[in-house]
């Protein structure tokens, strides 16, 4: 098998790898419905994790330099030896990030 370099790769796929771990890629997209959000693809080692509307799409270009197991696409059930499910913000980021910024602001005297 061919060997490929993480920026072969990440152009392929059209995705930035992240500056501060470069297990994490991302890049910017839009839902069918409209909401501009990101898709996330988490690799390390043999574990690939891809959160998106649609990711399908993104792991069929890894089957390209990869082989995945048919019986390992679909709803996440373990990453990385823990188990994980799926939630959902109530709130849109901005306002997430405004509450937390207001929990963390100390209050004056």
């Amino acid at each position: 098998m061919e060997i490929i370099s993480r920026a072969t790769l990440a152009e392929d796929l059209n995705v930035t790898m992240g500056r501060a771990d470069n297990n994490i890629w991302f890049k910017p997209a839009k839902k069918a419905n409209g909401p501009c959000y990101y898709i996330y693809v988490l690799v390390y080692t043999d574990d690939i994790l891809c959160v998106a509307e649609n990711p399908k799409v993104i792991l069929d270009k890894f089957d390209k330099h990869f082989l995945l197991k048919p019986e390992s696409r679909g709803k996440p059930k373990i990453y990385l030896g823990a188990e994980i499910g799926t939630s959902f913000l109530r709130r849109s980021p901005e306002n997430l990030i405004g509450a937390c910024v207001h929990r963390l602001t100390p209050k004056s005297q």
